[in-house]
């Protein structure tokens, strides 16, 4: 807001504030249960690096105010020249606090060679002295334009946008030629309005300065526990708004807040219909079940479940067993998709695609999700179609299981793990006179399904914490 409007209202003795669209709501599993205030450790009233990490809250107040003004080129220059110098400046700050003594060079040395390794780390020194010494960044205002159609990674094309223009108005105007029936019938235009300098090699600014933020947020965490203090403790910590307490920070050391922005900037369109098209995930409450009447329709108490200790994979593994009694007694299974992160359940995610197009974008949906919370494992479990191979000139080669004759149906649990092979488990489903039977399970370890491919490259985007 403007400060002759401000201060026009200071003279009439009137308060201006922002109004929020709508109050966070926290879910419900965050909720249920409060700690008892006479167990919860104490938080500590002072910060033992506060000027360091101060300057760390004062860039993240600055990204968003430079996220607010994306559309205005003058103002977001003006706001991204504050940021990067305020993120620069976090580790001078802290070798001020450390006094630079020969204990702070030795623990910070290794922080100094992984500064050094990121790429994104290093363009943040030289995009500060590039403003010092040359004036504003090279920045450039584009459109990142692909066709979503299959698994595989789309080809991106990037076009001049005019920064005001919104990506709504910007995939309203585009036409895309040289794409197959199928591409057509079944695909996304997704429109990605961004702020990009060459150097970055096509990274989105504030992504990028998200990636520097969370790296430094790990760094300044180190450093409470070099002074026997805990990040999660300190005051400065605790009191943050875009910090939800009692949940771990992302892997990447990046807040929530700083995850979830790509949608702002981000419009898709149905390519057979020509419509502004989107998915949506959201909350549900869950319903009251009776647990004793879930165990008596499902028969699990004839269901042994995996041994204490014996590791993830084998407690999806019993998800599986349990969902083939599920889908033996109700004829029918839903597709879920898990999150963990750490081994701990952090979401549950019903899908309820009515076509491929909702397939793809609801995966997609599925990373960003996996992103925001930080999880690092995800299993998935759905009913599939198989159909064996054919010759290359034979017409079902050009069709999908699910579209062929011959197709045989299977129930699927994939467990994939970042960083580690994908286990799967499979179990034939025969139905005959409306009895469905389910045959034995077969696991497996493979290379990647391409339909989790998004997952995977979420997690490639990750800096291990």
């Amino acid at each position: 807001m403007h400060r002759s409007i401000r201060r026009r209202a200071q003279r009439e003795g009137k308060r201006i504030a922002r109004v929020p669209e709508c109050f966070p709501q926290l879910p419900e599993r965050r909720t249920a249960r409060r700690p008892d205030p006479e167990l919860a450790p104490a938080r500590s009233e002072t910060c033992v690096v506060s000027k360091t990490h101060a300057r760390l809250d004062q860039a993240h107040a600055l990204w968003h105010e430079a996220l607010e003004v994306y559309a205005d080129p003058d103002a977001f220059v003006t706001k991204l020249n504050a940021l990067i110098a305020a993120l620069r400046s976090v580790t001078w700050v802290l070798r001020w606090e450390f006094a630079n003594g020969e204990e702070f060079k030795n623990w910070y040395s290794a922080w100094e060679q992984e500064m050094h390794n990121d790429e994104r780390m290093r363009w943040l020194v030289s995009a500060r002295n590039a403003i010092e010494k040359r004036g504003d960044l090279d920045t450039n205002s584009v459109a990142r334009v692909r066709v979503i159609g299959d698994w595989l990674d789309a080809p991106i094309l990037d076009l001049h946008a005019d920064p005001t223009t919104g990506s709504d108005e910007i995939v309203r105007g585009l036409e895309i030629s040289g794409l197959s029936s199928r591409a057509r019938s079944e695909g996304t235009l997704v429109v990605e309005r961004q702020w990009t300098v060459a150097e970055l090699a096509g990274d989105e600014l504030l992504d990028a300065l998200a990636h520097c933020y969370g790296v430094l947020d790990r760094i300044i965490a180190d450093a409470h526990a070099q002074r026997g203090a805990c990040f999660a403790d300190c005051v400065l910590t605790s009191g943050h708004a875009c910090r939800v307490q009692n949940v771990q920070s992302h892997p990447s050391g990046r807040l929530p807040c700083m995850i979830a922005t790509r949608e702002r900037r981000t419009a898709r369109r149905n390519l057979a219909t020509g419509t502004l098209y989107g998915v949506e995930l959201r909350p549900v409450s869950r319903p009251d079940i009776d647990d004793e009447a879930v165990r008596k329709r499902y028969s699990f108490d004839d269901w042994e479940p995996a041994p204490q200790g014996a590791g993830w994979f084998a407690h999806v593994g019993t998800f599986h067993e349990m969902g083939k009694q599920m889908l033996a007694v109700d004829g029918y299974h839903l597709t879920i998709a898990w999150l963990y992160r750490e081994d701990q359940i952090v979401a549950q995610t019903v899908l309820h695609p009515e076509d491929q197009r909702d397939k793809y974008m609801m995966v997609e949906g599925v990373a960003a999700e996996a992103d925001r919370l930080g999880a690092d494992a995800i299993a998935f479990t759905t009913e599939a179609w198989e159909a064996g191979q054919v010759a290359g000139d034979d017409p079902r080669t050009e069709l999908r299981p699910g579209e062929r004759e011959d197709r045989e149906e299977l129930f699927v649990t994939y467990a994939l793990r970042r960083g580690a092979d994908c286990r799967i488990w499979t179990s034939r489903v025969s139905r005959v006179d409306g009895t469905v039977t389910l045959g034995r399970t077969e696991a497996s370890s493979e290379v990647v399904p391409n339909f989790l491919l998004p997952i995977v490259r979420m997690w490639d985007g990750w800096t291990d914490g």
